[in-house]
């Protein structure tokens, strides 16, 4: 992981109701350059909102935990990457990349204001 800056931004998970006071919110640490979240089913550009906010299953079998950001997530300079993908044989790598839906498109329903 990279040392730099990070910024603070809100997350609120999507929801229907037409309050604010209404939806639940977390702060999450997020890199001050990281990509802007792209809308749900577009490509991933690597936002990190997914991970840092919860991790996926692949991340709570690592992390040990079903809330909060995940200890697999890393900064590489550019964008968040998932290390599991990463630190696996690469002969696992294509079984990694399909558990945490790598290229199936933004699947977090999160908003980041």
């Amino acid at each position: 992981m990279v040392g730099a800056p990070h910024s603070f931004d809100v997350i609120a998970p999507h929801s229907a109701a037409s309050a604010w006071s209404d939806m639940s919110s977390t702060v999450i640490r997020i890199h001050a350059q990281a990509p802007a979240k792209p809308a749900w089913g577009e490509p991933c550009n690597g936002c990190g909102v997914c991970c840092l906010s919860e991790p996926c299953p692949a991340g709570v079998w690592v992390s040990r935990r079903r809330h909060g950001a995940c200890t697999a997530v890393q900064w590489d300079g550019h964008r968040y990457r998932c290390g599991l993908v990463d630190a696996v044989r690469p002969w696992l790598r294509t079984f990694m990349r399909r558990w945490i839906a790598a290229g199936r498109g933004c699947d977090s329903d999160a908003q980041a204001f």
